[in-house]
């Protein structure tokens, strides 16, 4: 392929990541003027990951050791969908959106872009975040409401983990180029992260600087302690003005537990009710679309929510689907668990965590810094996924599987 041919590609890449970010964000400053139907947005994620591929003129390539769980997971699902079959749009639509990960992955990982367009996506994805968190961080300053402010990601939480991963995408491209506007970039990126006061955003972020100070930086034991010490200082003046929300937010939380107790909170009583499920449909689990995914509540409101009380819990009712104000999707892995049972949820974990897992004994100084961004993605997507919904996404379907797959193929080739 000739080099205009190949710059073509690359700017097609260009345009396909921003345009996407933006179509896919579900904003919530947007909302009330672009209103797409339940999956368009699935569906506008697929079709442009076909795009990018017919774009490109390549031939799928998967991971050969992947390969073997992925078909063992495909076997599996199979005899799962045939054997807890309840509902047929349920089944397919609990299904398809939990194994949609795979297809950005796999596609993305065929690409074997340049170094040079990998680390341009990258800068411009950043960029593009740090500028479009500015009006945020201003609007919740001037109004005194860090939490209650509009932001173009869909919701405060999908905001915390975009600028997360925009921190990533930084402390990358400062370590590959050391230009010092990356690291300004992720200075601030890191102040906005704080103002959410998102208590799980913020662990996310220091665990992020942790892990780029100890895996992707060449610098001596101490050099790394003294980075993290300053590290610490910078944030200390954050904490003095955001500080008294934190606390207010922690004392809030600890008021609705103590309330509620374990089985009556929305996100710990749905953890309680998978557990459950699982063990009483072990080693199976209860199939796909039938809880705590959206299957579960597209083409009909699953028995199990009855069954298990989780009806009663929150917002979590019938009449909370119908009105589409509900918190049965507060969560992301209570479904993996109740639908896929003990097999599938370990086959899940290994398809979920393989570039990780594989990146590890590919681990070299050569490659530490794209080992950082797999390692980092997989943590905050895990960990959010703890508390939010946030792996089913389609923006961070799009977002963190589509750079893994670019990171690993990377990885791959270097190795």
């Amino acid at each position: 392929m000739n080099h205009s041919k190949n710059f073509r590609i690359e700017i097609q890449h260009f345009f396909l990541l921003g345009f996407l970010l933006l179509v896919v964000s579900d904003s919530n400053i947007l909302r009330d003027y672009i209103s797409l139907p339940g999956g368009a947005r699935h569906f506008i994620l697929v079709a442009f990951f076909l795009i990018i591929l017919l774009v490109s003129n390549v031939k799928l390539l998967i991971p050969k050791k992947f390969s073997y769980i992925v078909i063992a997971t495909a076997i599996y699902s199979a005899i799962l969908f045939y054997l807890k079959y309840t509902n047929l749009l349920s089944s397919v639509i609990g299904i398809t959106f939990t194994f949609l990960f795979l297809f950005g992955f796999i596609i993305s990982y065929s690409l074997n872009i340049s170094k040079t367009s990998f680390f341009k996506i990258l800068s411009i994805f950043s960029i593009f975040v740090a500028l479009s968190a500015v009006p945020t961080f201003i609007y919740g300053l001037v109004s005194g409401d860090l939490r209650a402010t509009p932001t173009l990601y869909r919701e405060l939480g999908a905001h915390g983990f975009t600028l997360n991963v925009a921190l990533i995408t930084s402390l990358f491209c400062f370590r590959e180029s050391r230009k010092s506007i990356f690291i300004f970039i992720a200075l601030a990126l890191v102040v906005f992260i704080f103002f959410t006061t998102l208590k799980k955003s913020i662990l996310e972020a220091m665990l992020i600087i942790f892990l780029y100070l100890f895996f992707a930086e060449k610098l001596k034991f101490s050099h790394r302690l003294t980075s993290l010490i300053l590290s610490f200082l910078f944030i200390s003046p954050i904490l003095f003005f955001v500080g008294q929300d934190l606390i207010d937010n922690i004392n809030v939380n600890i008021f609705y537990l103590n309330n509620a107790g374990n089985e009556g909170h929305v996100r710990i009583g749905m953890y309680i009710a998978s557990i459950s499920i699982a063990v009483d449909n072990f080693p199976l689990g209860s199939g796909f679309g039938t809880f705590g995914s959206l299957g579960s509540i597209l083409g009909t409101y699953s028995p199990l929510y009855y069954q298990y009380g989780v009806s009663e819990i929150g917002a979590n009712s019938y009449q909370h689907v119908l009105d589409q104000h509900h918190t049965l999707l507060d969560t992301f892995w209570p479904h993996i668990i109740a639908e896929l049972g003990f097999i599938g949820m370990t086959l899940f974990f290994l398809l979920f965590f393989y570039p990780f897992i594989s990146s590890i004994f590919k681990y070299t100084d050569k490659n530490k810094g794209v080992f950082f961004i797999i390692a980092a993605l997989t943590l905050i997507n895990f960990l959010d996924g703890l508390a939010l919904y946030t792996p089913e996404v389609p923006m961070f379907i799009f977002l963190v599987h589509f750079l893994l797959g670019l990171s690993f193929r990377k990885i791959c080739v270097d190795a």
